[in-house]
């Protein structure tokens, strides 16, 4: 089931976080990120807001372990971008994750882009929005 849920995280800029996923759209199909079971990778980052993908999966399912930028992470950004953005405590910012197939998940929020790639998502403290 597709699910999304805005403000779970630390926010990031709502126009970084779009021309974010225009980059992603720009990729050759054939380019892709390989996600290891039961974590998130850093898909893009620019200043304090990144693009993440997580794994749920216990094992890398060896027919979706390497995802295309453009045909599944950058539509699975839009959507929850378009979903997010107008939320109404993020004021030119942006956070939430939407729950994809085969056991993905993408979110959009505050991103550290000096930090290693395979460093996930900071969620939002409890009681701060």
């Amino acid at each position: 089931m597709i699910e999304t849920e805005c403000g779970l995280f630390k926010f990031g800029n709502k126009k970084v976080a779009d021309k974010l996923i225009t980059q992603l759209e720009s990729y050759h199909a054939l380019e892709t990120s390989s996600i290891a079971s039961r974590t998130c990778r850093r898909q893009a980052c620019e200043d304090t807001t990144a693009i993440y993908v997580c794994n749920h999966n216990y094992d890398i399912q060896p027919t979706r372990c390497n995802l295309s930028y453009r045909t599944d992470i950058a539509p699975w950004a839009r959507k929850l971008f378009d979903a997010c953005a107008g939320w109404p405590l993020a004021d030119g910012s942006i956070s939430g994750e939407r729950t994809e197939k085969w056991g993905f998940t993408v979110v959009i929020g505050h991103g550290n882009c000096s930090a290693d790639i395979d460093t996930g998502p900071e969620m939002v403290p409890i009681g701060s929005v």
